[in-house]
């Protein structure tokens, strides 16, 4: 088979979540032609997919995945112009509430962060700020989605599964499993914590010495009072989570939501997922009953396990890792997407840079060396921070648990330290 020198486009981008389609934004919007593989079906962003049928029925469909968006992340966003489109479908969190329990959930101290004591934050209007936006996965992939379509620098291939990659001298080209090809100077893994391109590369992870599950779902009919608060109840087990969604009018009605990411021992989360849902509120309430109310309702549950690592390199000849094919965090802190935001942006600017020097190759060595550098200790200090606070969260023995709540009362009554607290979650 002959392949033309000349490269179909400057970047081939393969996955299409929410890392990959943020990455072809943002870098089509910085000039280079983009192609944009992703293994599922190219749709288009309307009231008929999966997204759009959810939010028409009560998210029916929510998959139980939602992203909290901190601040820096919402200014990139904003910078390619898209913050307005997630803002209408995102829920502000004004506050964060964190609970430190016992080996029995009960609450032993309380750590409260509001948006206006906790420095870096989202400004919505002189009067109004937030600490994050918190917005359903499915809704943020279809607003991304619909804005990459707009783009003339993105072209978008669904249905494409990557079957082998050729590096050569000067050129990638991708084969997918239809046969098609796609030619490219540089390519950039954004396929997930199972990354296609990060195994071809032959580039190994070191993965966590750690074995748990996250069940994830929806609650509906929650209490307004909560609408605005982000809640985290630290337990023996680890970490419960509830985060407010967009209410839902349904006949006429508004209904509050809270997205739920509850971690459990894999055993104990499967029996937890095999519950019925009665059964599965009464073991939620018994925690969390104030901010879920009385008239609570279970949606669909689903089970994600937690297998935190980060990859021993983060490029190869012609070949970046982003996203979740780079790094692999755990649900404590909401540092997964943000992070591979960051390295979306970083990568962006490493790119332009070299272009602006007069590089004419974009999957050049040096820029690809410019990126890893400046990424490798970010990721690192994000990785062993989120396993160190998810190991806090978690503490057992009664002696930890005691430190924790005089830790946490103690960063409770101080500004300084709370903003210290919140900052390392912004880097």
């Amino acid at each position: 088979m002959k392949y033309s020198a000349k490269p179909d486009h400057d970047i081939l981008i393969v996955g299409g979540g929410a890392c990959g389609l943020t990455a072809a934004l943002a870098l089509g919007q910085a000039g280079f032609r983009v192609a944009l593989a992703d293994a599922g079906p190219h749709e288009k962003a309307n009231k008929n997919t999966p997204s759009g049928r959810a939010r028409r029925n009560g998210s029916k469909l929510f998959d139980g995945r939602s992203t909290a968006l901190l601040p820096n992340s919402i200014d990139f966003l904003e910078k390619l112009g898209i913050r307005s489109d997630i803002a209408k479908q995102a829920a502000p969190i004004h506050r964060l509430e964190i609970v430190a329990g016992n080996t029995q959930g009960n609450p032993l101290s309380r750590m409260r962060f509001d948006a206006q004591n906790t420095g870096k934050r989202i400004r919505h209007s002189r009067t109004d700020e937030s600490l994050a936006y918190n917005i359903a996965h499915l809704d943020l992939v279809t607003a991304l989605r619909k804005k990459v379509t707009k783009s003339s620098n993105i072209n978008f291939f669904g249905h494409h599964v990557l079957t082998d990659l050729v590096i050569g001298r000067t050129v990638v080209r991708a084969i997918f499993a239809t046969g098609a090809v796609i030619t490219a100077r540089l390519i950039v893994a954004a396929d997930g914590r199972q990354s296609t391109v990060r195994h071809h590369a032959g580039i190994a992870i070191d993965p966590a010495d750690q074995d748990k599950a996250a069940i994830v779902s929806m609650i509906d009919n929650t209490p307004a009072s909560g609408r605005e608060t982000c809640t985290e109840f630290h337990l023996r087990d680890g970490p419960l989570t509830l985060t407010p969604l967009p209410p839902v009018r349904v006949s006429g009605t508004l209904r509050h939501r809270l997205a739920l990411v509850w971690v459990h021992q894999p055993q104990q989360a499967r029996q937890l997922l095999e519950t019925d849902p009665e059964n599965f509120l009464a073991a939620l309430s018994a925690i969390a009953g104030e901010k879920i109310g009385a008239s609570a309702r279970i949606g669909p549950r689903r089970l994600y396990p937690i297998c935190p690592f980060v990859a021993r390199r983060l490029i190869g000849p012609r070949l970046v890792l982003t996203g979740e094919a780079a790094h692999a965090l755990p649900p404590t802190g909401a540092q997964g997407l943000n992070l591979s935001l960051s390295d979306i942006q970083c990568l962006t600017g490493c790119l332009e840079n070299a272009r602006n020097l007069g590089a004419q190759d974009v999957g050049a060595s040096h820029a690809l060396a410019d990126y890893a550098q400046r990424r490798k200790n970010a990721i690192q200090l994000r990785y062993w921070a989120s396993r160190g606070l998810d190991r806090w969260a978690s503490a057992r023995n009664p002696l930890h648990i005691a430190l924790r709540a005089g830790v946490t009362r103690m960063i409770d009554q101080a500004d300084l330290l709370k903003r210290s607290f919140i900052g390392l979650a912004n880097l």
